[in-house]
């Protein structure tokens, strides 16, 4: 993914990081409530373009519009709900439903961001961090696994570039023969990959891969900046989880919608779960002012 920015979040021990992305998506999954979808889906929204500018911002507006397509065939197949708005034929579209329909593709389009956020902030470097001592082989495969997509892309466009530089070209071809010519970059593909799995292999033999006492290549030391933010997590964590277990974040839908709460605790608590999902904001925004008043001081 795209990034112009190199910041004081992406920086923190991955500790933190985790720590953070954990909280959000548990409640971004298990919660399906307006407010809280909303708060995730602005902040995330907001800091992805923080980091990679005008073309993060282009990719995560094209999925708006087919998301919101989404949200219209919930009420056309679930007529459950007591609020009837109007008749699709002999279908009823329920208010419920509606609300529930938009609800559920906001929680995608929260879970999109996040990841998405996720992706630029946890680097292979800090995965294997996390997870080398206690599971090496499900951090080397998860590691690898996040490099397949992006690598066999190139690859495949790389071989797409060298089939037009010797004059293959799919302009007056039939569907049959494009059938053939995908078939064939395809099966060219997966010959490379399988190469380049046996070549991977070999290096990290080389490298001493699975030996006793190897240790990452980043020494990752945990600072006085993350004590404060691990500190700061752990209190905002305390907190909202207190409010799941008192129901707060509560929300049905089915027969009739009914909200949590809307009272002056609720509002502290929805307060609380903004603060921590825009920490990284809060930390890189600091960090840029600091750094625009030192460049003037001198």
């Amino acid at each position: 993914m795209y990034q112009e920015k190199n910041t004081m979040f992406m920086r923190l021990h991955p500790v933190v990081n985790v720590v953070y992305f954990l909280v959000i998506i548990g409640i971004t999954m298990f919660f399906l409530q307006p407010v809280l979808l909303g708060i995730t889906s602005v902040v995330s929204f907001v800091y992805l373009v923080y980091l990679g500018g005008k073309k993060q911002l282009a990719d995560n507006l094209m999925v708006i519009p087919f998301l919101l397509a989404f949200s219209f065939i919930n009420p056309i197949f679930n007529q459950s709900g007591a609020t009837v708005i109007c008749y699709l034929g002999k279908r009823k579209i329920t208010l419920e439903a509606v609300m529930y329909g938009m609800v559920a593709v906001e929680m995608i389009f929260a879970m999109i961001l996040v990841f998405r956020v996720f992706h630029l902030i946890m680097d292979s470097e800090k995965v294997m961090c996390m997870l080398s001592r206690g599971f090496p082989m499900g951090a080397l495969l998860f590691t690898m696994t996040l490099r397949f997509v992006p690598m066999y892309k190139a690859q495949l466009v790389k071989m797409q570039t060298a089939q037009k530089g010797i004059g293959i070209t799919d302009q007056n071809w039939t569907r049959m023969e494009k059938i053939k010519n995908g078939v064939g970059l395809l099966s060219g593909l997966m010959t490379w990959a399988l190469e380049n799995a046996i070549e991977t292999a070999q290096a990290m033999k080389g490298r001493g891969f699975g030996l006793a006492g190897r240790t990452c290549y980043t020494n990752m030391k945990f600072t006085k900046i993350d004590g404060w933010m691990l500190g700061m997590e752990g209190l905002c964590s305390g907190l909202l989880l207190y409010a799941c277990f008192t129901h707060r974040f509560q929300m049905t839908y089915y027969p009739v919608i009914k909200f949590g709460g809307c009272g002056v605790h609720d509002m502290l608590y929805y307060s609380v779960y903004a603060l921590f999902v825009a920490f990284p904001i809060i930390l890189d925004l600091r960090e840029e002012i600091t750094w625009f008043y030192l460049r003037r001081s001198i």
